[in-house]
């Protein structure tokens, strides 16, 4: 669901220039806008510590220029509005922010083998605002790694036209992840290639998909 009139998707693709038209955007060049997304609300939740960790990661890279949005503070309501209602201050807020990002990263514990409620609420208060971008899922559990929360919100983006990528994040036995020395989490080979792996997809997709929403509109 969006406040957005319009069904197309598309990116603004060049700027003005004295004694010439419009240049178009070397948006190879562009840092790309990652947005992600930490879904746990619940008290105690060890879901910043993931989502921290993570960020960081991204952070890392000169190419990535990241927002966080923390589901528990920016105060979407738990009751959707009909489609001819103005939408809260608060969605309208959270849809820009979502609507200038060219990828999403979704950091999910998984609940009773699924994700929490208040990931499927973000999720449905938008529509436009997810399409043609792709989405990974950074998931862990305490015993599981999360992957079937991270399998069932591939079907969710999937049906708002955003692009799933294969590459996820899944983290089991997340409690026992922490080193010696009280950092998390403990270094692990396989867990950074994981997270190398789906960084990078992650950003190839980016990269492809801006340059197809600046070429020509989406249609969803």
């Amino acid at each position: 669901m969006s406040e957005l009139g319009d069904r197309t998707v598309n990116a603004a693709a060049g700027t003005d220039e004295p004694g010439a038209g419009p240049a178009p955007v070397a948006l190879t060049a562009c840092p790309v806008r990652v947005t992600l997304i930490l879904g746990s609300t619940r008290t105690g939740r060890f879901g910043p510590t993931v989502a921290d960790w993570f960020a960081g990661r991204l952070r890392r890279r000169r190419d990535v220029e990241l927002d966080t949005v923390d589901l528990a503070t920016v105060g979407l309501p738990d009751r959707l509005t009909d489609h001819d209602e103005q939408v809260p201050p608060t969605v309208r807020e959270l849809g820009q922010r979502l609507a200038a990002a060219d990828a999403f990263v979704v950091v999910t514990p998984e609940y009773n083998r699924s994700f929490p409620a208040a990931v499927k609420n973000a999720i449905d208060w938008f529509d436009s605002e997810w399409a043609a971008k792709p989405v990974t899922v950074v998931s862990y559990g305490r015993d599981s790694d999360g992957s079937q929360a991270a399998a069932q919100l591939r079907q969710v983006f999937g049906e708002l036209n955003a692009v799933p990528i294969r590459r996820t994040v899944p983290i089991a036995k997340v409690w026992q992840r922490f080193a010696a020395d009280g950092s998390w989490p403990r270094r692990d080979a396989e867990l950074d290639e994981s997270v190398n792996g789906a960084v990078d997809q992650l950003l190839w997709w980016a990269r492809a998909l801006r340059e197809a929403r600046a070429s020509a509109p989406f249609v969803l």
